[in-house]
């Protein structure tokens, strides 16, 4: 009973951990419409960023335009040249690109441990219960030998389910991370316009 437990818990684990980054890049990095503000940010060059940060770090802290618009009030206030502010936008990209990509690939990586932990798991239990013989009133180990494989073969089945679970959630971790490259993309326009001419320096 003890390994079937553990064998439950083995699965469950990089099932949970999968649903958590899936729920990362679909509220934290998406908790706010990049797009949106992009739109405004080209609509009003003039836009006080400092008042805009603030209010991201209240109402969506973490998200990609909170750290976006967070990385270039500070350069600001650090009096920085417009090429290391520039430079510290890009790196600022790079993290939450990094950060997504391993997002999105914590799923699969899950898949794989939920599946062949509890496929190992439920080769345990059926060698456990098969090294104690129990026989039964007519003297037949069967009946016992059958309960014992049928328990290996339910914990074989859910871990091929946390598999599917997890692969699943890969898909949706994807699709995900291409949704927020576009809004990357988008915010990350109108915030290097404000350093014009760095590029040709």
């Amino acid at each position: 009973m003890l390994l079937l437990l553990l064998g439950l818990a083995i699965i469950a684990a990089p099932i949970a951990i999968a649903a958590r980054t899936t729920l990362r890049l679909a509220r934290t990095l998406g908790a706010v419409d990049a797009a949106t503000i992009a739109a405004v940010l080209d609509a009003d060059p003039a836009t006080d960023l400092q008042r805009l940060s603030d209010a991201l770090a209240k109402s969506a802290p973490g998200s990609i335009a909170e750290r976006l618009v967070g990385t270039v009030v500070h350069a600001e206030h650090a009096e920085h040249t417009p090429l290391a502010r520039k430079l510290a936008l890009a790196e600022a990209v790079a993290d939450i690109e990094r950060d997504m990509t391993d997002d999105a690939r914590t799923p699969r990586v899950a898949a794989a441990l939920a599946t062949t932990g509890g496929l190992l798991a439920a080769t345990l239990v059926m060698r456990e219960g098969l090294g104690h013989v129990v026989l039964d009133a007519s003297g037949s180990p069967v009946p016992y030998f059958q309960d014992v494989v049928e328990r290996g073969l339910t914990m074989a089945a859910i871990a091929l389910f946390g598999g599917i679970v997890c692969a699943a959630l890969h898909r949706v971790s994807r699709q995900l991370r291409r949704l927020r490259l576009d809004e990357l993309d988008d915010l990350m326009a109108p915030l290097a316009a404000r350093y014009p001419g760095v590029d040709d320096a």
